[in-house]
């Protein structure tokens, strides 16, 4: 996390600079902008397992108590606070931000789509093809206006700050700045096709934005929880006389797992 973070100070740092490259700082703008929106991207992924986990595992005792809530807590304030970073207009690195570069160098940028009539050719957009583009963009993100100014409001006034209204009555915070989880989603798709769009026609290329991929995420965690629990519960295995406190000692020993070995060691 601490690298992430340091990542991220050093590129608003790079943004901040003039462009003497106009085409290779926007590629290079446009890769962070894509690896901010994985990590997003991820963040949302995780809760999505945990969330699905709990409908379809419902009243699992390894699902309630403070850990698992803490992990909700902390994976949707992150997906709050990156999301509105990457939505708004007065942050350094954001998608806003990536649209206007874009405008302003088309001429060096010279966006182009595959063209299906011309072998392995591309087609450029006419400048006011991709200020038309880049038009329909800014609509769509101002469409969630609504969202992005209450993801604001609850970032300013709860998450970076503790306002002393709302630290008093927290449940008054949603009250004035009602904020609905399918609106945050919905924001993230709209972030998610723009940059998928620019991506194709800057990098020429096809992004996979869905998540950075792990061995072990949020539902392989679950799923070995949920398979001690059942090992921990059989009926068979405990008539055989295994010894399940073993398998949570911090020096587990494999061959110390039946109660008649721990017995007979003693």
């Amino acid at each position: 996390m601490f690298l992430w973070m340091r990542w991220r100070r050093k590129s608003i740092h790079q943004i901040k600079s003039i462009m003497k490259n106009p085409k290779k700082e926007i590629q290079e703008y446009l890769a962070k902008l894509e690896r901010a929106f994985l990590y997003l991207s991820t963040y949302q992924t995780q809760l999505d397992q945990i969330f699905e986990w709990n409908r379809n595992n419902p009243g699992e005792r390894y699902l309630s108590g403070q850990f698992i809530e803490i992990c909700v807590f902390n994976l949707q304030t992150m997906i709050m606070l990156e999301t509105y970073k990457l939505s708004s207009e007065k942050e350094q690195v954001s998608v806003r931000e990536l649209l206007k570069h874009c405008k302003a160098n088309y001429s060096q940028l010279k966006p182009s789509i595959y063209n299906p009539e011309g072998e392995n050719e591309r087609k450029v957009l006419t400048k006011e093809e991709y200020e038309g583009v880049i038009k329909r963009n800014i609509e769509a993100l101002d469409s969630h206006n609504k969202t992005i100014n209450n993801l604001k409001a609850i970032r300013d006034k709860s998450i970076a700050h503790a306002d002393k209204k709302y630290f008093q009555d927290s449940d008054s915070l949603y009250a004035d700045f009602p904020l609905k989880w399918k609106n945050v989603i919905a924001l993230i798709e709209c972030l998610k096709r723009i940059l998928k769009e620019h991506i194709v026609l800057i990098k020429h290329v096809d992004s996979d934005l869905n998540r950075i991929y792990g061995t072990y995420d949020a539902k392989g965690v679950l799923t070995s929880l949920r398979g001690f629990e059942r090992f921990r519960k059989n009926r068979i295995l405990r008539d055989a006389g295994v010894w399940f406190a073993a398998f949570i000692q911090d020096d587990y020993d494999p061959d110390m797992v039946f109660m008649d070995n721990r017995k007979s060691n003693n």
